[in-house]
């Protein structure tokens, strides 16, 4: 692979990703070098983020993009078999809510101490 090329103007500051008029440089010259992306993230498979190097960026879909970082935000939970008391995640005991996975054997149980305190 070709080294890295590293961007010496400036840089976002919320997360030092390299910018030029609002834009992330690297963006910018892929699209400059192969046309509009069209909604699609660029992944750099250096795992640099100040690289600007063309070889290193790949175009991708944003949930592609998100599952090859892991689904950032996510630390590993994509990866987990069992809810945090136990129970598996199956078919029948998970729901989703906001793109989250959720037990619904907790869910339950949450439900009936409410109940029972309330009643």
């Amino acid at each position: 692979m070709t080294p890295c090329v590293a961007w010496t103007g400036s840089h976002r500051t919320s997360d030092g990703r390299p910018i030029i008029d609002r834009q992330y440089v690297y963006r910018v010259l892929w699209e400059e070098a192969n046309g509009p992306l069209d909604g699609l993230s660029l992944h750099h498979t250096c795992e640099n983020k100040w690289c600007v190097n063309l070889d290193h960026l790949q175009p991708m879909s944003q949930g592609d993009h998100l599952r090859e970082h892991g689904l950032a935000g996510d630390w590993g939970q994509a990866d987990k078999t069992h809810c945090p008391a136990g129970h598996e995640y199956t078919e029948e005991n998970t729901y989703r809510w906001n793109n989250e996975r959720l037990c619904r054997a907790c869910r339950r149980e949450t439900k009936r101490r409410y109940n029972e305190r309330y009643r």
